[in-house]
């Protein structure tokens, strides 16, 4: 019983200080954000404005739903000149993935 209880409170510890290193203390190269809901896209711009990632993919818009559309929900062209790319070619989840993996071949440095 004695061991059953450090093994929990180890692993109680272990899960306590992974959830303080969030996403928002690290930097990343990139960002992929699969289109469903406009928050996801809010999430992966507030990630650019924040400096969390240098660029963002959104992936699987909408054939009618065009950049300046999205450009003028979101207000920063600047982000989206430097720092945003769409793709809408996707239309389920493993086509994400496999245009997903093929925009990150293409802007690896």
């Amino acid at each position: 019983i004695l061991g059953l209880f450090f093994n929990f409170s180890y692993y109680v510890t272990q899960v306590y200080w992974s959830s303080k290193n969030t996403v928002e203390n690290n930097s990343y190269d990139a960002a992929v954000v699969l289109t469903g809901d406009r928050f996801r896209i809010n999430k992966g711009i507030s990630l650019l404005d924040n400096q969390i990632v240098d660029k963002l993919l959104i992936s699987g818009v909408n054939k009618d739903i065009n950049e300046n559309l999205i450009k003028n929900i979101f207000k920063d062209d600047q982000l989206f000149a430097c720092c945003i790319d769409q793709e809408n070619k996707s239309r389920n989840t493993f086509e994400n993935a496999k245009e997903s993996y093929l925009w990150m071949n293409k802007n690896r440095d």
